[in-house]
């Protein structure tokens, strides 16, 4: 069974709605793009973005777990 500690699960949280947050901002205020009028470059770039970001907060995990590891690990 994989536990994650309320902590981890909402620092995971928040980077994912930041980053969801950024991939609206960017395409409707910097490249003037909303989902009503230009609906496949909006979806396109979110997309794009959102997988960016994604891999930014899997990496943050991954590091963040590994060392919270080392440091329980060099403790004990």
């Amino acid at each position: 069974m994989l536990s994650v500690s309320p902590w981890k699960a909402i620092t995971l949280q928040l980077i994912c709605l930041l980053g969801l947050a950024i991939a609206f901002w960017i395409p409707n205020h910097i490249y003037s793009l909303d989902l009503i009028t230009h609906p496949s470059q909006t979806l396109r770039m979110i997309s794009f973005i959102r997988c960016f970001w994604l891999q930014y907060s899997f990496y943050f995990t991954v590091t963040f777990d590994t060392i919270g590891t080392n440091a329980l690990t060099s403790k004990l």
